[in-house]
């Protein structure tokens, strides 16, 4: 996939405007990125920045090829 990766995303941002999120989602650190499958349940999270093989590595487990 590599630089075209992002053409072929269609998945929502989420972008809290309070601490509620981060406290259901136990979020300690910015960036965080919560891979969540079609059924709501967490498949990985990954804190930190996020790379492009880290992205793709994370991208199956909920269901993006």
């Amino acid at each position: 996939m590599g630089s075209r990766l992002a053409e072929h995303l269609n998945f929502i941002i989420l972008l809290a405007e309070n601490e509620e999120v981060s406290k259901v989602y136990t979020i300690t650190g910015f960036p965080t990125s919560i891979f969540i499958d079609e059924d709501g349940i967490i498949q990985s999270l990954v804190l930190g920045g996020l790379s492009t093989e880290e992205l793709e590595e994370n991208l199956p487990l909920i269901g993006i090829e």
